[in-house]
């Protein structure tokens, strides 16, 4: 018993894992988005958007 509850700890920890890489990965989509939006209306460049430019260029 003692090893299906350790597995299960184990298996739930993988999923948690798991979910925070995906809502990290959808707030750095987000956050580009409206980066974009802010230079598309403002015309100022974010560091956001710069720094995304430089990984482009190759310049990370």
């Amino acid at each position: 018993m003692a090893e299906n509850v350790g597995d299960a700890v184990r298996e739930l920890a993988g999923a948690i894992g798991a979910f925070g890489a995906d809502v990290r990965a959808g707030m750095a989509e987000r956050e580009d988005e409206l980066a974009d939006m802010v230079e598309r209306r403002s015309g100022v460049r974010t560091r956001r958007t710069d720094a995304r430019a430089r990984r482009a260029d190759g310049r990370a």
